[in-house]
């Protein structure tokens, strides 16, 4: 089948409607005289494929091939939980960190046979810092030198040298840089949360699921009403929780609860969360309601258009009460107060 997809686009061609060429002159603008169709890619690499076959026209329309998906931006996912990210590793600046090692033992000129070789060999007396390799050094050589490079973006010689140990943790943090913390981190990633409940609430948080408005401003959808009330534009303020769905949900999680405030925007609410006067323990529960009601929220939506079906208010609440105890019950902490172990019995 892929070799006939092949031989489909080979025999596309430019069409006479592409050479009808309207308001040509000299500032170089052109407008064709033919319909536009709009191409949605699934990878930079099926793309890449495409333009590769120069597939302008098809069936007497022209092509228009433009990237339209949002992707997450690499560095973002690799900043630590309590920035904003997944807590993943850089590699690259890992293996800078790593291989920075080596030069922090020659500038600190550790007593060890390497450093004799590498002395007596490369650097023969120069100093370190501002040594330059020579041509025809080994690969490994020239690596070791391109990292000491790098690492003087971000560190003198002196500060190097005067090292009495070398961590590669600290120097990975000091190439990385210093983020800004986000409110959200406790809440996104508490221990007593499902995990799918976690990852969902990191999106919502970030704005970052696929919502009608987001759909339609890239073509995918031809409506931004909300699937489950229809009555305003599907965005993250409107699902969380300003909906009427959500909004009923919230409030049946709160009496479940206990909680007090009037807060009804998710920011507002986990700041809320944050700053009120209870344990730990009773705190995480909280959390761990608000992501199960994310989520719970989120899947009404997605059931809404899949299966046109919404689970009632109840249902949704029941099932919300079902999932957190069972997943509090399984990894509830060891240490917790008589009177939370109460509260929590009691829910």
């Amino acid at each position: 089948m892929a070799l006939d997809l092949i031989n489909d686009w080979e025999k596309l061609k430019l069409t006479e409607d592409e050479d009808r060429v309207i308001g040509d002159d000299d500032t170089g603008d052109t407008v064709v005289d033919v319909k536009i169709s709009l191409i949605l890619f699934y990878n930079v690499a099926d793309k890449q494929r495409v333009l590769e076959g120069c597939p302008w026209s098809f069936d007497n329309q022209l092509l228009l091939l433009k990237e339209v998906s949002e992707k997450m931006n690499g560095d973002s996912l690799c900043l630590s939980k309590q920035c904003g990210g997944l807590g993943f590793r850089d590699v690259f600046a890992w293996n800078i960190a790593c291989l920075g090692k080596y030069v922090w033992a020659i500038a600190s000129k550790q007593d060890n046979v390497w450093i004799k070789l590498i002395q007596s060999v490369y650097v023969k007396g120069e100093n370190w810092w501002s040594y330059i390799p020579k041509g025809g050094v080994s690969w490994y050589w020239k690596r070791i030198c391109k990292i000491k490079e790098d690492l003087k973006r971000h560190y003198t010689e002196a500060e190097m040298s005067s090292w009495p140990k070398y961590s590669i943790q600290d120097v990975y943090d000091t190439i990385k840089g210093d983020k800004q913390k986000v409110p959200w981190d406790k809440m996104v990633w508490n221990r007593l949360s499902v995990p799918k409940h976690r990852f969902i609430s990191w999106l919502t948080v970030q704005s970052k699921l696929q919502t009608t408005v987001k759909l339609a401003q890239i073509g995918i959808s031809t409506s931004d009403r909300c699937l489950i009330c229809h009555n305003g534009t599907e965005d993250h303020v409107h699902l969380f929780f300003q909906c009427q769905y959500s909004e009923k949900c919230f409030w049946d999680l709160k009496r479940w609860l206990g909680i007090t405030t009037t807060r009804s925007t998710l920011h507002d609410l986990i700041r809320w969360l944050k700053r009120t006067k209870q344990s730990k323990f009773v705190k995480q529960v909280y959390y761990a309601g608000l992501a199960a009601l994310i989520y719970s929220v989120w899947q009404a939506r997605n059931n809404s258009y899949w299966n046109a079906y919404i689970p009632s208010v109840e249902a949704a609440g029941k099932q919300i009460r079902a999932i957190v105890k069972l997943r509090i019950d399984t990894v509830i902490p060891q240490k917790i107060s008589r009177r939370d172990m109460t509260w929590f019995s009691s829910l």
